[in-house]
């Protein structure tokens, strides 16, 4: 049996959950302990991983520049956008399942994509370096990638377009020289 005060506490004290504190917008913890929150969620202080586990979000989850180096407890479900951005993630294994808005993984060391949405319904914005695969981010609706504009604008011209789009994408970033952004 988990202890819902003592998770509420932590949720209290780590995240800024904006109207959550009158009665009819408390988050809902599960039995399993696993909490969902009817507004966005912002991640106050520093910790490597986030230390209650989240179901759904239904606003903005926002974890940035806060020393995140894993993913572990992350919601399953974003409704809004979900900004991690400048933090120590080198893998996205823990990601949400599916982002409603916008996902900011940018300003991070990442080395694969991994872990990558199964839905993004806006933009993903990542930095780009020569080794990171880059093909996963076509579920996105744009794709943002910074310090690369060339690799962008190859991805946005088949973003969303399915499984055979991904081929073409990988031949045309193969051929501009981008082979280690062609990969999944």
């Amino acid at each position: 049996m988990v202890d819902k005060q003592k998770i509420l506490q932590l949720f209290r004290k780590y995240f800024d959950p904006f109207d959550y504190y009158d009665d009819q917008n408390q988050p809902h913890i599960h039995n399993d302990g696993t909490v969902d929150a009817q507004w966005q969620v912002y991640l106050e202080h520093d910790v490597s991983e986030l230390p209650v586990k989240f179901g759904t979000v239904n606003g903005d989850f926002t974890a940035s520049e806060k020393s995140l180096a894993t993913l572990k407890n992350m919601p399953k479900i974003v409704r809004g956008n979900c900004n991690l951005l400048g933090n120590n993630l080198t893998t996205l294994i823990g990601a949400p399942f599916e982002v409603g808005g916008n996902f900011e993984v940018n300003r991070n060391p990442l080395q694969d994509l991994i872990g990558f949405p199964q839905k993004v319904g806006g933009k993903v914005t990542v930095k780009w370096s020569q080794s990171l695969p880059l093909l996963r981010t076509l579920n996105a609706q744009e794709v943002v990638v910074y310090g690369q504009p060339r690799v962008s604008m190859i991805l946005n011209k088949y973003a969303k377009q399915g499984k055979r789009a991904m081929f073409h994408c990988q031949k045309e970033l193969e051929d501009a020289g981008f082979d280690g952004n062609a990969r999944w």
